[in-house]
């Protein structure tokens, strides 16, 4: 004879299928932008940053790298010393107002060149309001700060003379 018991695991199954679902949404997501992820725990100060987070600041995606396993502290070595205070405002705002984490700041890539990039982030808090997980997106946005640059100046200087238009520059201070 046979002794066993049967347990019913149709609720456990139903909860794999929609997290893998749930899983493959978010991969295809990712996979269709062209942002690199983070994460940081913050009861634990362990990161995650992805593949694309990594070749974004010309870091092999897969190589052995200072990103690999990055650690927050590490914002102070890439963050441009003219934009660092803003980043660190901005970070320490966010986890004490609950302020937006959206800023824009120049980081170091792999080869030293500073690059413009836009940081976007959310925080994950307990009942109690105590933030656990802090992750967003990293997006490169040196081409439209380049282009906004070169846009202020068309604005700013007379096409004609390449003086500085004074029209336009009174306009700007009031």
């Amino acid at each position: 004879g046979f002794r066993g018991t049967f347990n019913d695991i149709t609720a456990r199954k139903l909860v794999e299928l929609r997290l893998n679902a749930s899983e493959g949404r978010l991969h295809r997501a990712m996979s269709g932008s062209s942002d690199g992820h983070w994460e940081v725990d913050l009861r634990t100060g362990q990161s995650f940053v992805s593949a694309r987070f990594r070749e974004l600041l010309g870091y092999a995606a897969e190589s052995e790298d200072p990103l690999k396993h990055f650690d927050p502290a590490d914002l102070q070595r890439l963050v441009h010393p003219d934009d660092l205070q803003l980043a660190q405002t901005v970070h320490r705002d966010h986890l004490e107002k609950g302020t937006p984490y959206d800023l824009t700041v120049r980081l170091r890539c792999q080869s030293g060149q500073f690059r413009w990039f836009r940081i976007r982030g959310a925080t994950d808090r307990d009942a109690t309001g105590t933030p656990n997980f802090l992750a967003g997106v990293l997006s490169d946005v040196t081409d439209l700060k380049l282009a906004e640059g070169e846009l202020e100046w068309h604005v700013m200087h007379d096409s004609l003379t390449s003086l500085a238009n004074r029209q336009q520059f009174l306009a700007r201070l009031t």
